[in-house]
């Protein structure tokens, strides 16, 4: 199961088992004093009995040093054999990120996408055509989408709103973007034109409500 954690203020994703501290590790990551039944581990808690300091953890910047509290300090010569590494952290606007702020409730979608996930249930879901819905387990979402950067909090906007035209429902976009609004298309929920219309073919409530939208997407 894929775990986060906050420490000092940041995300990171943890790890299943911890891994000992190397060298030639990864950096930066997510370190704490060896706590397993390694002949270390055992040392530490014989010498630590109280498990407080054990406890602690601590970002490692470089092997040789690590941050705790926004202040850097210097790890013993021996660090690769005292500590293990227990996480890495997550980038703002990663797919890990998206995942968290959506298990933590959120919905979120990419730059310049109108398509909105959110996790519901052990899956994160995304409208599909035909009003139905496109399921990712976590795991794929985030092999699906790796190495990408452009995540963000979806905010509804005004080009959002859906309108019921005859049989027909769509958000609005337009035709032109000169200012002269004579036509307009609907968009259906996979991102595809349904239709063209022109405006003085409409009602007047759904003229007056389709004019407000395109205005709006103007000043946005």
């Amino acid at each position: 199961m894929i775990k986060f954690e906050e420490h000092e203020g940041k995300l990171f994703r943890m790890l299943d088992k911890p891994v000992p501290l190397t060298k030639d590790a990864k950096m930066p990551c997510l370190i704490r004093l060896i706590q397993d039944d390694s002949p270390m581990g055992r040392a530490n808690m014989l010498l630590n009995r109280t498990a407080r300091f054990l406890d602690m953890t601590y970002t490692a910047i470089s092997v040789g040093y690590y941050s705790v509290e926004s202040a850097t300090h210097e790890l013993p010569t021996c660090c690769h054999a005292v500590y293990e590494i227990i996480g890495y952290p997550v980038a703002d606007g990663s797919e890990e990120w998206a995942l968290y702020q959506m298990i933590q409730g959120e919905t979120v979608c990419q730059k310049n996408s109108r398509t909105k996930r959110h996790y519901d249930a052990g899956y994160v879901r995304c409208p599909y055509r035909d009003n139905l819905e496109h399921f990712l387990t976590a795991d794929e979402f985030l092999k699906y989408f790796d190495g990408t950067m452009d995540w963000q909090i979806y905010k509804e906007q005004p080009s959002e709103v859906v309108v019921e035209i005859g049989c027909l429902s769509g958000t609005v976009r337009p035709v032109s973007t000169n200012g002269i609004h004579i036509w307009f298309h609907l968009i259906g929920v996979d991102d595809k034109t349904i239709a063209t219309i022109r405006i003085s073919c409409l009602d007047a409530p759904t003229r007056e409500l389709v004019e407000s939208l395109l205005e709006a997407q103007e000043e946005e």
